[in-house]
């Protein structure tokens, strides 16, 4: 019996050195947040601008929008412009149009917005920091033509926001 009670004793201490032989005195917790990415792009018309144009007289550097970028991205953002019509105030009756250029910013080049599917870089941010908002102004150019028949000249222009 004294030699049963020696064996357990024996088994008993080697359990104990083997715990206690992978015990250690530090260990790592891995932390991880994150914060979303952003891209808003907002475009703000000039009340009485956009829906106003002088088809018969013209405009001239018209301011018609502002526009507010925000990011978040490192590598940053670029602005693309593209056009239902491609550049034209259309006429109602599809036939007459007026062309016009933009500038996206105030030192922006004068642009004709490309159709639909074919968007046109008009501003590359550059890489952020951190939550950037950048504000531009858009402003429209045309001659005007008086001999055009009467009525609405429209176009939609799309503005877009991609990361670089």
């Amino acid at each position: 019996m004294s030699r049963l009670v020696s064996v357990r004793k024996y088994l008993c201490f080697l359990v104990f050195l083997s715990t206690v032989a992978f015990a250690s005195t530090d260990g790592t917790l891995y932390l991880v947040g994150s914060i979303p990415t952003r891209f808003d792009l907002r475009i703000d018309p000039v009340i009485g601008q956009q829906d106003t144009l002088n088809i018969a007289g013209g405009e001239s550097g018209l301011k018609v929008a502002d526009v507010a970028e925000i990011s978040n991205f490192i590598n940053g953002y670029e602005i693309f412009v593209e056009s239902v019509n491609g550049g034209s105030l259309t006429h109602n009756n599809g036939l007459s149009a007026v062309t016009y250029q933009i500038q996206y910013g105030l030192t922006g080049p004068n642009v004709s917005p490309p159709v639909l599917g074919s968007p046109l870089s008009v501003k590359t941010s550059g890489a952020l920091t951190g939550l950037t908002f950048n504000f531009e102004e858009v402003f429209i150019s045309f001659t005007g033509d008086a001999t055009l028949p009467a009525g609405a000249y429209t176009d939609t222009l799309v503005i877009s926001m991609q990361a670089l």
